[in-house]
């Protein structure tokens, strides 16, 4: 039982930090993005990253979208 638990917590980290990988580098590219459609559709992307987690922050993000 032990060690079922261990093995679900090692899989657990290895998705969030994948996550958080991720999102670092969605944020990289607004940071260097020109203002064109794909900083639209990177606003876009990030915000769907972080809806479930930081749902304040993802509203930021949509609303950055419509400026």
């Amino acid at each position: 039982m032990k060690k079922r638990i261990a093995i679900l917590f090692y899989f657990l980290c290895l998705l969030t930090s994948a996550f958080s990988s991720d999102l670092n580098s969605l944020l990289h590219l607004l940071r260097i993005s020109k203002e064109d459609t794909n900083k639209v559709k990177l606003l876009l992307e990030i915000e769907d990253a972080i809806v479930g987690t930081n749902p304040d922050s993802a509203m930021y993000y949509t609303k950055c979208v419509s400026h």
